[in-house]
């Protein structure tokens, strides 16, 4: 079983202290578990979890005994999940069953979905099925489930092609703090135009997030409304609301909704009754306190207008008259809303993708931050001598199981720019400067984590009762310094402690609110390398292997090349000629390709399902049966 699975429930930032205390008088106990428990236990659930989850443990070592199941999956024989009866209890009380699905692995499956909001206390009688010292008869550990909350963001109604004005929809989307029985959840939103009720239909997008569509919303000769409610109690949630969006009468063609948009950049998005002539000039036609920097995008009945840089207070839309729709009709009155634009939301973000950055050009780590005064940056090594196990569970861009194969390095807070010279409210480029945080060794693969925090922000935001409350992250007390001797940090799997990137609904909180900042980090893999590899297979299981310098293209003569399979067992060895390419023959699926030359190293995870798709090529060819082929002209 990939450690993934267990840990998809495991600690995501917000530590079961700070949730109880904001939601309750008295602070809970928070348990600190006794480290020494790593000889007998590797892994257990911990921080915060979805209300389906199962309650899990995984022992350092596999159960030996003589008490098998009766039935196993595949011929794997597990031990006997009768021994696990009572091993078990919850405060408060959980029903449920407890089974092996490994040898090492026992899961607690709830016989209904957790209490939400709530901080379990849990106890599990290791003696039950080890024979341990009586210290170690019962581990005790701790966890917490989210309170469901319902987020309902609506988008104004559009035609359902561009040719038919009689029938439009309106989209919308879902976001849900924890997972939620669908049933119930499509009971919270109803939508109806003039008292007729309308469908509404429902698409899961990922994690908790999803997308709706009401249809057959219909537009007359004379204008309507259709109300849109929801109402959080049939999940438990506590958001309420409604919101009306009023459909034009057919013959009206107008603007229908504008407002401001901030995905990262800032911009105005304005929906009409009908759809726009897409390839007229709309400089002059829509304006913004005649602002002539402006650019323009449309989409059937949107157009999105994109200011040349951020803006900040009230500013005048003006649409005039000019602009056509599709049938080439102008408008028959002018349109123009006062909009606020508001101080841009911290963040950070890194752009494009890849984690091998040239050695020879340095390692210099550009990103680009808003709103900041500055970030905390936190470098983990995975060594060199640990990258095969990396991968095993890891692409070059992965983060699982980072305590088994790498160490945090460095970690400090750096100054981004003097606000005095500086407008911090753009979106601004800086570079990190990794040499002068850590010494890099070759073949090492670093995980560079930024985050940032209230504190670095320039949002003026009123002072609440608890706002000078002292916050304690739990990762703060289970990651030790350096230099200190303790076995704390080799519980658990992964480094949290603010770093983590969450697609999360808490997007929708304010930067007043500390919420906000959870799972709000960035995060880049990087190995310093000029290598380039390029590996094929045909079909008599030859590999081809081709090295490149990625800085010039030239062929790297001389590379080493190794073949590992899952096990980090070699399998096959060479080098590379005069032109940077080896032939090889394989005798077994291999799993890691491994390039040396002098100081560099890079690696290349050879899979079926991470070769590139052939399928937008023409690869069909003809193949060549025994015998030769030839061909005479005259």
């Amino acid at each position: 079983m990939k450690l993934k699975l267990l840990l998809a429930f495991f600690i995501l930032l917000i530590s079961s202290a700070i949730i109880f205390a904001i939601t309750s008088n008295s602070k809970p106990k928070i348990l600190t578990v006794d480290p020494s428990f790593v000889k007998y236990i590797s892994g257990y659930t911990s921080g915060m979890l979805s209300r389906q989850s199962a309650i899990k443990i995984e022992l350092a070592s596999e159960i030996k005994t003589n008490a098998l199941a009766a039935n196993s999956d595949a011929g794997n024989i597990l031990p006997d999940s009768n021994l696990l009866k009572g091993a078990f209890s919850f405060s408060p009380s959980i029903k449920g069953k407890a089974v092996f699905t490994s040898n090492r692995t026992i899961e607690f499956i709830p016989a209904e979905p957790l209490k939400e909001q709530t901080l379990y206390t849990a106890l599990f009688s290791l003696s039950k099925i080890l024979e341990v010292e009586k210290k170690y008869k019962d581990f005790n550990f701790q966890f917490s489930t989210y309170a469901q909350n319902l987020f309902v963001e609506l988008d104004a109604a559009r035609n359902t092609d561009a040719f038919n004005l009689e029938w439009q929809t309106i989209n919308g989307t879902v976001k849900l703090s924890d997972k939620e029985d669908t049933t119930q959840l499509y009971k919270t939103i109803s939508a109806t135009q003039e008292g007729k009720k309308l469908h509404i239909r429902w698409d899961h997008q990922y994690d908790n997030n999803y997308t709706i569509t009401i249809d057959s919303v219909s537009r007359n000769i004379t204008k309507s409304k259709v109300l849109i409610s929801w109402d959080g109690k049939p999940i438990r949630a506590i958001q309420t609301g409604k919101q009306e969006i009023n459909i034009p009468a057919l013959g009206d063609f107008t603007v229908t909704k504008a407002e401001v948009k901030d995905d990262e950049n800032q911009f105005v998005s304005l929906t009409f009754s009908d759809p726009i002539k897409s390839d007229q000039d709309l400089q002059g036609l829509i304006t913004l306190n005649n602002n002539a920097i402006l650019t323009y995008s449309v989409d059937g009945n949107n157009v999105n207008v994109y200011v040349a840089n951020r803006i900040e207070g009230t500013f005048t839309l003006n649409v005039f008259k000019g602009i056509k729709n599709f049938k080439g009709y102008t408008m028959n009155t002018a349109f123009n809303t006062s909009l606020e634009f508001e101080a841009p939301k911290p963040l950070v973000r890194i752009k494009g993708k890849g984690s091998i950055l040239p050695n020879s050009q340095g390692l210099f780590m550009p990103f680009e931050s808003i709103g900041l005064k500055a970030v905390d940056v936190r470098v983990i090594k995975i060594y060199q001598s640990n990258i095969k196990q990396f991968l095993q569970v890891n692409n070059l861009d992965g983060n699982d199981e980072l305590k088994r194969t790498g160490k945090i390095i460095a970690e400090q807070k750096i100054v981004l720019s003097d606000v005095k010279t500086t407008n911090i409210n753009q979106w601004t480029q800086h570079v990190i400067d990794l040499r002068k945080l850590i010494n890099p060794d070759p073949g090492s693969i670093y995980r560079v984590s930024i985050k940032f925090k209230k504190e670095y922000t320039n949002f003026d935001c009123p002072t609440t009762s608890n706002e000078n409350d002292e916050i304690v992250d739990e990762d703060d007390e289970n990651e030790p310094a350096a230099n200190d001797w303790t076995e704390n940090e080799w519980h658990g799997y992964n480094y949290d402690n603010g770093y983590d990137t969450w697609e999360s609904y808490n997007e929708d909180y304010s930067p007043c609110d500390r919420s906000y900042y959870d799972g709000k980090a960035v995060n880049r893999n990087i190995l310093a390398s000029d290598l380039g590899i390029i590996y094929k297979l045909d079909e008599n299981k030859l590999a081809h292997v081709f090295i490149s310098n990625m800085l010039n293209t030239e062929p790297v003569a001389n590379a080493e090349i190794e073949f590992t399979d899952y096990t980090q067992q070699s399998i096959a060895k060479g080098s590379t000629n005069a032109q940077g390419m080896l032939d090889i023959n394989l005798k077994k699926q291999p799993f890691l390709l491994m390039v040396k030359k002098g100081n560099q190293r890079g690696y290349l995870k050879v899979t079926d399902g991470l070769a590139n798709s052939l399928s937008k090529f023409d690869i069909e060819g003809e193949q060549a049966q025994k015998g030769v082929k030839g061909f005479i002209y005259a």
